[in-house]
């Protein structure tokens, strides 16, 4: 057992990836080619040049990045979008139950909402079972 243990921080998901492509491991030999000896670790400091130098070789290398929520919202869109196309009919006011299930025949829809009593979700239940 260490005598501390320092809690690793979670690091974002993108910095998996960069050095899953060797994107990281890329611009650190760049940076030592250009630079042949780099000051103290307590006084370096990374410059908005370097910053556009590793912007610049990730552009480069046509790295893609999906964030894990835009995945799951993707996803989630395509599953709204498939159930709407699967449970959706129009609502539209009718005169008579009789008209209501003539018109879930008539287009072909998948579903008839019936709002009352039990006794009316039955009877329509038994007229949508006669057509």
């Amino acid at each position: 057992m260490p005598d501390i243990v320092i809690k690793q921080e979670k690091l974002p998901n993108i910095l998996f990836y960069l050095v899953r492509d060797n994107l990281i491991f890329d611009y650190a030999t760049q940076y030592c080619l250009k630079h042949p000896t780099i000051v103290a670790p307590e006084k370096f400091e990374v410059t908005d040049a370097d910053y556009n130098d590793f912007k610049a070789l990730v552009k480069k290398a046509d790295f893609k990045y999906d964030q894990q929520s835009e995945k799951i919202l993707k996803t989630l869109k395509e599953a709204a979008v498939t159930e709407k196309a699967k449970y959706h009919f129009d609502a539209q006011l009718c005169t008579s139950l009789d008209e209501a299930v003539q018109l879930a025949h008539a287009n072909t829809r998948r579903g008839l909402l019936v709002c009352g009593s039990e006794a009316a979700a039955l009877e329509a239940a038994a007229l949508l079972a006669k057509a």
